[in-house]
């Protein structure tokens, strides 16, 4: 009799903590999750410079469903970015886009795939999805040179188990 309520409490913990955890996985591949903010440095700035009207344009595309590209690879610190994400190759979990060094953190989608923001610092910084699976990296220089390298991902996102379940696929 005490092993059966034993084992009764055991399996309605499983069953919430499985609960809880859908529900959370659920609403960040979604992009609902509610402590997660679509933010971006100076997002609620003009989208140019206008001490010299300079503007610069990047796109940010997939590499086999896990590595974050941007290109061009040139831009400079101090003038206002509009990114627009190749929502083609970015799917699943990959549209929260995520760099968390230049204040952006942003769920993209059909009709908002444009992400605004103005680097203030040099350096090379992370891009990553929400949950860390889909990586990248964007260098930010005083030239003017912005350079994204793939950073080899930690996990798969669904090609061979593991990973977030986004669906995406290792080339």
């Amino acid at each position: 009799m005490e092993t059966s309520k034993v084992i009764i409490v055991g399996m309605a913990l499983v069953i919430v903590t499985a609960v809880v955890m859908l529900s959370i996985t659920g609403a960040v591949a979604f992009g609902q999750n509610p402590a997660v903010q679509n933010t971006a440095v100076g997002q609620n700035n003009p989208s140019h410079n206008t001490a010299n009207g300079e503007t610069q344009t990047a796109t940010l595309t997939m590499n086999g469903g896990v590595n974050y590209i941007v290109t061009p690879s040139t831009l400079k610190v101090g003038v206002p970015v509009r990114m627009t994400v190749d929502l083609s190759t970015v799917n699943g979990c990959m549209r929260q886009v995520v760099m968390p060094s230049l204040g952006v953190n942003k769920y993209v989608s059909e009709g908002d795939n444009v992400i605004e923001f103005t680097p203030t610092k040099e350096g090379t910084f992370r891009v990553t999805c929400g949950m860390g699976m889909g990586r990248g990296t964007i260098t930010i220089g005083s030239g003017g040179t912005i350079e994204a390298a793939p950073v080899a991902a930690a996990g798969s996102c669904g090609a061979g188990g593991g990973g977030c379940g986004c669906g995406g696929s290792r080339a």
